[in-house]
């Protein structure tokens, strides 16, 4: 009986601890990755850039970051970069974050050239077309 109450007080002890921990220090870093809500770091992020559901602003889904695979990231709409030019594209972005939300873009670079070579020569194509049909519309 006694070894029972022995291990039964054990038993209560490292589960208050745990408690105890888990409450202690809500403040404490989640790891070396991460950010608290009011600091900023620098990332990178590797992924695809496609438009989000809303049709109003554009995403990038993380493919080779282990700790953030499949992670779709918020791109900010003010910035210096079209993102129409890169979508649908693998590309490289060096971002500042705060908490889980981007707030500025440094660089963003297609991972494949001419991909997004051929991408720039489809958009002006498309756009020198739209020019032509409101030219024609307007005669």
């Amino acid at each position: 009986m006694k070894k029972i109450l022995a291990v039964l007080v054990f038993a209560g002890l490292i589960l208050s601890l745990h408690i105890v921990n888990t409450f202690a220090a809500p403040g404490k870093s989640k790891g070396p990755g991460s950010a608290t809500d009011n600091q900023s770091k620098e990332i990178t992020i590797t992924g695809v850039v496609t438009m989000s559901n809303d049709g109003k602003s554009y995403i990038i889904k993380e493919t080779k970051n282990p700790n953030w695979i499949n992670k779709i990231w918020f791109l900010p709409a003010a910035s210096k970069y079209k993102y129409n030019e890169f979508e649908l594209l693998e590309v490289e972005a060096t971002c500042t974050r705060r908490g889980d939300s981007i707030v500025a873009i440094r660089s963003l670079k297609p991972l494949f050239k001419e991909q997004y070579e051929a991408k720039l020569a489809e958009l002006k194509a498309k756009a020198a077309e739209e020019k032509k049909a409101a030219a024609q519309k307007k005669k």
